[in-house]
C-alpha cells in the first residue's frame, strides 16, 4: 500500500506513515509503531508513547539517537523524577547529569526534587537551592517563608532588603539584629529616610541618632532648608563640623537675602560639655538600594 501511495500520492506519504504508526500503537505493537513514527519524522511522538508506557529506557534511547542532546537530558531528568529517591540520584550519576538536573529543577521551581537530589551527594548545592526558593516565595508574597529560606541560604541580608523594600521595618530590624548585625544601621537609615519624606522629622532624627549617623540628620535637614534643625543637631553631635556648617548657612542666607545669621539660634560653643558630644561616624554612608523585582533573583544569586 505504501508503495502505491509513494507512486501516486507522494504528498501523503508522511501522513500515511503516521496513520499506520498510530494504528500499531493502538494494537500495542510499540516497536513497529516507533519505526513508523520515526519514518514519518515524528520521533517526539515515539518518545511520548514510551513515556506514557513508563518505558523510560526506550524513551531515552529514541531521544538520544533521533533527537538531540538537550532532548536526551530532558528525558533523563523526567525519568529520574519519576523514580525519585536514591534511584534518581544513581540514574543521573550514570548519565553524568546530577548537577545539571539539580540546577534544572531549581530553575523550574521543582524545589522539592532539587532538595531531594542535593541532600545525599551534593550538599554544597543546598544554599543555592534555598536562595532560589526564597526568591520564588518572595515573588509569591510569602515573606515569612522567604525569610526562612534566605536564612538557610546564609543570605540574611537579602531577607532584610526584602522587608525594607516592603517597608516592613519591624521585620527588617528583627532579622538584622538576629542574623546580620551589619545591616542594623542600614535599616535605621532606610526607615529614617522614609520618615523624613513623610514629614516625620523628629522620628527620622531619632532613628539616625540610633544609627549613629548624626551627619545624615544634618544632611537631610540642610537639604530641606531646615537650617535651625541642622545647626542644632550639628552642635550637639558633630561640633567639630559646626563652623563649616555655620559658614555654609551664612553664605546661603547672604545669597538669598531673606535670612540673616543673627536669626540662627545656634552659636559656636565656647567649650565642650562633658558627655554631650559623640564622635562623628567614619563609616561611609550605606544607602539601601531598591530591591529589584525578580526573576531567580533580579537579585544576584551568586
Amino acid at each position: 500500500m505504501t508503495k502505491m501511495i509513494k507512486k501516486y500520492y507522494p504528498e501523503k506519504v508522511l501522513e500515511t506513515y503516521l496513520h499506520i504508526a498510530k494504528k500499531l500503537e493502538a494494537d500495542e505493537k510499540y516497536a513497529q509503531a516507533e519505526e513508523y513514527y520515526i519514518t514519518a519524522g515524528e520521533w517526539k511522538v515515539a518518545v511520548n508513547m514510551y513515556r506514557n508506557l513508563d518505558s523510560w529506557e526506550d524513551a531515552y534511547r529514541v531521544a538520544k539517537t533521533k533527537g538531540n542532546d538537550i532532548s536526551a537530558k530532558q528525558i533523563a531528568y523526567l525519568w529520574a523524577k519519576s523514580v525519585g529517591g536514591d534511584s534518581a540520584v544513581k540514574l543521573l550519576n550514570k548519565f553524568g547529569l546530577l548537577e545539571n538536573a539539580i540546577d534544572y529543577a531549581a530553575e523550574n521551581c521543582a524545589f522539592d526534587f532539587a532538595f531531594e537530589l542535593a541532600r545525599s551527594t551534593m550538599k554544597n548545592k543546598m544554599p543555592d537551592i534555598h536562595l532560589k526558593y526564597a526568591m520564588f516565595l518572595e515573588d509569591e508574597s510569602k515573606f515569612k517563608e522567604a525569610e526562612a529560606e534566605f536564612i538557610q541560604a546564609n543570605r540574611p541580608k537579602e531577607a532584610v532588603l526584602m522587608y525594607v523594600h516592603n517597608q516592613d521595618w519591624e521585620s527588617a530590624q528583627r532579622v538584622a539584629e538576629a542574623h546580620d548585625k551589619d545591616s542594623v544601621a542600614d535599616v535605621l537609615i532606610g526607615q529614617a529616610r522614609f520618615a523624613f519624606e513623610r514629614g516625620e522629622f523628629q522620628k527620622a532624627e531619632s532613628l539616625l541618632l540610633r544609627a549613629e549617623r548624626a551627619d545624615l540628620a544634618v544632611k537631610y535637614y540642610k537639604e530641606a532648608s531646615m537650617w535651625d534643625e541642622a545647626l542644632r543637631v550639628c552642635k550637639d553631635y558633630t561640633p567639630n563640623r559646626l563652623m563649616e556648617l555655620q559658614e555654609e548657612y551664612e553664605g546661603e542666607a547672604s545669597h538669598d537675602g531673606s535670612r540673616t545669621c543673627s536669626n540662627s539660634t545656634a552659636r559656636l560653643p565656647t567649650r565642650k560639655k562633658a558627655g554631650n558630644t559623640r564622635r562623628p561616624s567614619t563609616d561611609t554612608c550605606k544607602s539601601l538600594p531598591p530591591l529589584p523585582r525578580i526573576t531567580t533573583s533580579s537579585r544576584s544569586v551568586g
